[in-house]
């Protein structure tokens, strides 16, 4: 009886732990998609551009699902040098890492997804890094 009741309580707290962490971790929304605008308005440079169809898609695609932490980390961000998508307003680091804040939160990049992004925005004069 005792084994039984410790295997119910195990499964609650495993079923409670996943829920947890399937639903409430926070991860980038992005609402209304729409066309994306990519800005850098850092020193001598005053960039903003719309983002063509394919790129936003791989955009959407990076940014899309990532969890989320609110952290403090070292890299540096500017609301200057960003990416707009719909309504949501991401900022990559400026040093180059694979760090991204959305609003007050933060996600990272696998090294191979930063180079796409900075492949991306290469093309519309955005480089990195702009610190």
């Amino acid at each position: 009886m005792k084994k039984r009741s410790n295997l119910i309580i195990g499964i609650i707290a495993f079923l409670a732990v996943a829920i947890i962490l399937l639903f409430l971790i926070p991860t980038p929304n992005i609402i209304f998609p729409g066309q994306a605008t990519a800005g850098q308005m850092y020193d001598d440079k005053n960039i903003v551009c719309q983002l063509s169809d394919d790129d936003t898609q791989k955009c959407v695609e990076m940014f899309a699902g990532k969890w989320c932490c609110l952290d403090s980390p070292s890299c540096g961000f500017d609301d200057n040098v960003y990416i707009q998508i719909g309504i949501n307003k991401f900022l990559p680091a400026c040093d180059g890492c694979g760090i991204v804040k959305s609003g007050n939160k933060y996600f990272t990049l696998t090294e191979t997804e930063r180079k796409t992004l900075d492949s991306i925005l290469i093309k519309y004069g955005i480089k990195f890094p702009c610190v």
